[in-house]
Formats: C-alpha cells, structure tokens, sequence
C-alpha cells in the first residue's frame, strides 16, 4: 500500500517527526534518504530542520492571544452567561487587555479597523416619519431666523429645553458575548425597579449646561435624596404622583431654576428658548412667565424632535446609553436593586461624560441651528468615498538580552523563562520531539492558566469590594420626609435636613447593672430533695 504524503493526513507530522529523529540520531546521514524512507517532501524536511513549524502551530504566534489565553476567556464568558450576565462587547476587550497586560503591558491590541463602527439602527415611528416635511421643516427654520431678527436674538441666547424619562432599574440593550450553541436571544438580568423619574434639561448654544430638575415619583421630599456628596448644591430636586412633570412643575422651572441661572449670560436682550409641544409647555401661565422676562419659546413642529431638537440628536441617547451600562455594571457585582440614591449618583456620573461643550454643540450644530444652517437638516446625507491611505510601514527591532533565572509574576516573565530554560535544556522551541518536552509545555500551560485566573479574578474581586461600599451604605442609610413641598435645590434640602430632629436613641442601661451576658442552661434541680446543683441520682440525702 502507497502511503500519502498529503499534508492533510494525520500521519504526515508524524512520519515527519520520525525523519528528524532519524537524521539528530544519525540513523540517517542524507535528507535524500530520510524523506525517501519516511515519504515526506524533501522540501518540507529541510525546513524543518532549518527550524520552521507546522502551518497550524505558525498561525498561532500570529495571533494576539495564546491558545491557553483564549480557553481562559472562554471560560469566562461562560461563567458570566451561566450567571445571567453575558458579558459585553467592551468587556470582553477589557479582560483580553487584561490578560495580554500579564504578558507585555505596552502590546495592547487596537482595533483593527478604526474606521469602522458596529451601530444598532434608530427606530423611527411612522408619525415621525410623517413630519419629515421638508416643507413643515423649512417653515421651522423660516420662524427661527424671523425671530431672531424681530427680537435681535443672539447665537450666545439660544436655548434648548426637554424632558426625558428613565426607568431606575432598566439597562439598556446591547451586544453580548454568549456561548455560539445557544439558540435565540441571551438573557440579561435586570434589577426590576421599573419606578420612572423625570429629568428636565435645558442647554445653550454654548455649551451652558442648566442645573437639572430632577422629578421622583412620590408624595413627599425625601431627606435622604439631598444628602448624597456627590450631588452638586445647585441641582434641583421635586416629586410628582406619578415621576411625570406636570403645569406647575414646569412653570416653576422656568421661574426658579431658568430663569436666574440664564440671565446673568445674556448677550442681548432677549433670549429664545426652543422647547416641543408638550401641554406643561403651553399652558397660559408658562408663556405669561415668558413674556415677563424676555424669554421667546419657540415650538418644534410635532414628531419632529429627532432631527430638530439639540437635546434629543447630542446629548439623549449618549445619557441613556451610559444610564444603561451604569446599570449593567452594578447588576454584575451583585447589586439587584436601584433605589433613588443609586439612581443620583450614577446621574451625576454619566452626567459628566454627557454633558460636554462638543456634545453640546454637536447638537446645536446637527440640527442646523446655530450655526444657522438649514441645509444641515433639509439635504440628504452625502457619503463621499476617497481612497485609504496605505499604513506606514516599520521594520520590527529586535533587541536580545542575557537570561538570568528569576522566579516569574506574570505570563510574560513565565514564557519568557520558559523559553530560556528549554534553550539550555537542548530542547528546541515548543513543537521539539524531546520525551520531557510535553511534561514540561504542560507544566508551563497550567502555571499560565493560573495566572490568567487570577488576574481575572483580581478584577472581579475589585468590583465586588466596590459594590459593598455601596451596600454598606445603603444599609446604615436613614429615610425621613421633608416638611416643605414643591423644587428644593440640593442646598436647600441638605438645610433642612439638618434641622429635622434626630432620631431617639435607645436608653442606656441602669448604672450597676451588668452587660448582658449569652443565654447559659439553668443548673438541674434534684426531684428528692428539691435542692439545686445535682440530680436525684447524685442527691446526698439518699441513703445507700
């Protein structure tokens, strides 16, 4: 029978390996010989000896990740998916740069095409659809720029103002990384406190950011919602039966909070507010507020928010976004509930990486308004194709340095030893024929699988530690109602937070009297002579 020397058959590499013995034993003095004998190419056999590895071991070094990296983030990801929290995309490259940070902290992989970006689409009703009128737009723009002519507006005295909602215990959804023999959908553990609060934004075409109003569903302030020290003094905090905002909510926005924060920035004399056709912004007594203090609102035509409103198009989503995976990031360290105080720290976090001048911008800029440029909104996008410029190209330096033995922290210094101790053990590199080779490669996994484990578990144990501290104060947290009613800023109800009276503490035990002392069994009583202290079969009084 004619053996194959396909590359594809498994006996190939073997047939091979047995030529290379052959030849190191000087069994066989002839390559000739060697591949004649074993049928192998003579090709093949000269790069083996010239030190070349099989294709499938070549791919490998090729790689980001080692074998055994890769299997440790399997895991993982398989851990998390069995725990209801599939990991996300960016996590999963955060554990791999974790890992590959073991190894050679300054190889930190990139993306491989960054100029490319996996988005889910926006989904657009079809009454918004409806309103993208170029006609109904245009007018829009039309009332804008005969407003700031009539009124001599400045660029520097538009305003934008909206509301948005947020369930408290809701993330947002996203990609994530599960096992590839599920089938449908993976699930994702949701904390389930659905209660809704609204937040009242306004921007300027600036940048200016106005303190929030911040709307809990409630009967009463809540003392404990002002004393967070993460909160800053000027945020504005109110309740509403439902967590909605409602006329008098709204009209005490604009007088409290707008209105004093806005007027010592005016360039002119008036200022243009430009809010949608929510009925708390139509109401005669909103408008009344307006005209009192050089304030012009203008309304966006209905459904059109998405393309028209600066907060919806640049700061919105990026906030619920990031709302979202603040949620996420508490569910997968073990806290299962949001309350309102969970709610306002992570507002105040998310807030600071939403609320910059660009985004600001952006929004105002997107929409077309300032800069005036309808064009922006009315004319279809573009999408102009040039040509990539090709990547420089750098030759790779290698630099050589002596070995001494030292005892191996991480991976990089692992395999680098292990590389050092095989080279003075004639070993040959990882794929050598040797008998303790595959003791020793095994020896060298196990140890790499260890240090990824627990790098992965520092982490994770970094994270739990940060979700006590949260548990922990929420647990030692007091709750007491607020007398007054109505906005508070976060000033105001610190204030009065501090003049509620505290709470009565449990009276001090008499003078004399002993700390109590753990429960002990009471001494048995004899049922001879009813004296305490013994039995009645070790009772004296019983003659024997």
């Amino acid at each position: 029978m004619v053996k194959s020397r396909t590359k594809n058959d498994p006996s190939y590499e073997g047939r091979l390996s047995l030529a290379i013995d052959a030849l190191n034993n000087e069994k066989i003095t002839k390559l000739r010989d060697a591949a004649r004998t074993f049928d192998v190419s003579l090709t093949t056999l000269r790069r083996r000896l010239k030190g070349s590895v099989p294709a499938h071991n070549a791919s490998i070094t090729r790689r980001k990740m080692t074998p055994t990296e890769e299997a440790v983030l399997r895991g993982w990801v398989f851990s998390l998916e069995r725990r209801g929290v599939p990991p996300r995309q960016h996590m999963l490259h955060e554990m791999a740069n974790i890992l590959l940070a073991q190894r050679d902290p300054t190889k930190i992989p990139e993306k491989r095409q960054p100029d490319l970006k996996a988005k889910f689409a926006r989904r657009l009703s079809y009454s918004r659809a409806l309103c993208e009128d170029p006609v109904v737009i245009g007018g829009f723009f039309e009332e804008i720029k005969q407003l700031k002519e009539e009124y001599g507006i400045a660029d520097e005295d538009i305003y934008n103002f909206d509301e948005t909602g947020f369930a408290m215990g809701i993330s947002s959804t996203a990609k994530v990384i599960c096992s590839s023999d599920r089938s449908g959908k993976p699930s994702l553990i949701q904390p389930g406190n659905r209660e809704w609060v609204t937040i009242v934004e306004c921007v300027g075409s600036t940048g200016t950011v106005v303190p929030p109003l911040i709307i809990f569903k409630s009967g009463t302030n809540r003392a404990e919602c002002y004393t967070s020290p993460k909160l800053p003094p000027d945020w504005s905090i109110t309740h509403s039966p439902n967590g909605w905002t409602s006329d008098e909510i709204g009209l005490q926005w604009l007088e409290r909070i707008f209105e004093p924060k806005t007027r010592p920035l005016t360039v002119g004399t008036y200022r243009l507010l430009i809010l949608d056709g929510h009925s708390s912004h139509l109401t005669p007594g909103f408008d009344q507020a307006c005209k009192n203090n050089n304030i012009i609102a203008c309304c966006m035509p209905p459904h059109s928010s998405h393309l028209l409103q600066p907060l919806d198009v640049g700061v919105f989503s990026v906030l619920k976004r990031l709302y979202g995976a603040a949620v996420e990031s508490r569910i997968r360290i073990g806290i299962y509930h949001v309350d309102k105080l969970d709610f306002l720290d992570m507002l105040y976090s998310v807030r600071i990486q939403t609320y910059t001048t660009q985004n600001i911008k952006s929004g105002f800029s997107h929409t077309g308004i300032v800069p005036y440029n309808p064009q922006k909104v009315l004319s279809q996008l573009q999408i102009a194709v040039r040509e990539a410029t090709p990547a420089s190209i750098r030759p790779s330096t290698s630099s050589s340095s002596t070995w001494s033995p030292k005892t191996p922290y991480n991976a990089r210094t692992l395999e680098k030893q292990a590389k050092s101790v095989k080279r003075s053990l004639n070993m040959g590199d990882l794929d050598s024929n040797s008998p303790s080779c595959p003791a020793f490669n095994q020896l060298i996994k196990g140890s790499l699988v260890v240090m990824h484990q627990a790098a992965i578990l520092a982490r994770e144990n970094h994270n739990l530690r940060e979700a006590n501290d949260i548990l922990q104060k929420r647990r030692t947290r007091r709750t007491k109602a607020l007398q007054a009613d109505g906005i508070l800023t976060v000033a105001e109800g610190r204030e009065l937070a501090q003049e509620l009276p505290e709470e009565a503490q449990p009276p001090p035990p008499p003078n004399g009297s002993a700390p109590l002392q753990p429960a002990q069994r009471a001494l048995p009583r004899c049922s001879n002579c009813w004296e305490i202290g013994h039995k009645r079969n070790r009772c004296p009084n019983i003659s024997t």
